[in-house]
């Protein structure tokens, strides 16, 4: 993984958002008016098993997925910036769950 900082604010599970997600088959985020982001749930085959992945794709096209170890850092395995599309998929969920 990619050396990176936490990203402040309130603390979500990667186990419970990657079950939200899961639940819904996938959610779509718009991120700024032209990119429209759909977020998915998914495996992957590691050296010690299967692992569970959150898949953020743009027109079919993955841009980047994020594993339990990146969850909650400001950039992905792979070394993407994920902070735009974390802290949209944080505002979706929170305002689903607005009482």
């Amino acid at each position: 993984m990619a050396t990176s900082e936490s990203i402040p604010g309130p603390e979500y599970p990667f186990e419970t958002i990657w079950r939200f997600i899961n639940r819904f088959g996938s959610v779509f985020l718009q991120i700024d008016k032209a990119m429209m982001i759909e977020v998915k749930t998914g495996f992957t085959k590691k050296e010690t098993g299967v692992e569970k992945i959150i898949r953020f794709m743009a027109e079919e096209n993955e841009v980047t997925r994020v594993c339990p170890c990146c969850w909650g850092h400001d950039s992905s395995c792979d070394g993407k910036d994920i902070r735009n599309l974390h802290d949209a998929l944080i505002k979706y969920i929170e305002t689903i769950y607005i009482e």
